[in-house]
């Protein structure tokens, strides 16, 4: 499809707007393709995470800030509340970022009519607790349990900008539980939605490693 469109492109003879969409929704299964594969993965065990000192506050600060733009055009408050000390987790950088960015990504898809989003970091005895908040139109308790169900999406969601799969709250879930964590949600419509992360904070015996205050 990328070799036709460019041909088209020096030659003009095919329709380009359709050569355009063939060549999104190619890409769009393929992205599919690779999430099955991840949880796939994820959920037989096949794929081990490293684990190792882990500075959530910067990943939660530099994963927020790859959404500036979209959430700056989407018209959305944004609030982080992150401690500016380091606060570190026995955890995989990789894992963790996917799991918020799966998260905010919701965040902005289903609670685009708040116009709000909060991601906050905090310390509780030996937890460490991430939220992302919107007061969009939430998401209603009863389905509290199958949100994170593979394929599980709303019929409401209207925003493209971040397509939905249905699998990305089932990667993320998968994630929490592999670095040792939950995921959990709490909503109340146009007041109140949060997903909690909560992690271990940072075990020695696990992760020997010493980390780096500068990170």
């Amino acid at each position: 499809l990328e070799i036709l469109r460019l041909n088209a492109e020096q030659s003009g003879s095919l329709d380009m707007e359709t050569l355009k969409k063939a060549e999104e929704k190619t890409k769009s299964i393929s992205e599919l393709i690779s999430q099955f594969f991840t949880l796939a993965r994820l959920e037989s065990g096949d794929r081990e995470l490293p684990l190792s000192p882990v500075n959530a506050c910067e990943i939660c600060r530099e994963t927020l800030l790859d959404f500036y733009e979209l959430l700056q055009n989407e018209d959305f408050e944004t609030e982080a509340e992150i401690p500016e000390k380091p606060v570190f987790i026995c955890g995989n950088q990789e894992a963790l970022q996917r799991i918020l960015s799966n998260l905010i990504s919701n965040s902005i898809r289903y609670g685009a009519d708040g116009h709000y989003l909060c991601l906050s970091l905090k310390e509780e005895g030996n937890s460490v607790l991430i939220q992302v908040t919107d007061k969009g139109r939430g998401i209603d308790m009863a389905f509290a349990d199958q949100i994170f169900d593979r394929l599980f999406t709303l019929e409401d969601s209207r925003n493209r900008k971040i397509q939905g799969s249905g699998l990305g709250l089932s990667i993320a879930r998968q994630l929490a539980l592999k670095l040792g964590g939950c995921l959990t949600l709490e909503s109340i419509p146009f007041e109140k939605t949060t997903f909690t992360l909560k992690l271990p904070a940072l075990n020695e015996s696990l992760c020997p490693q010493k980390p780096e205050r500068n990170s």
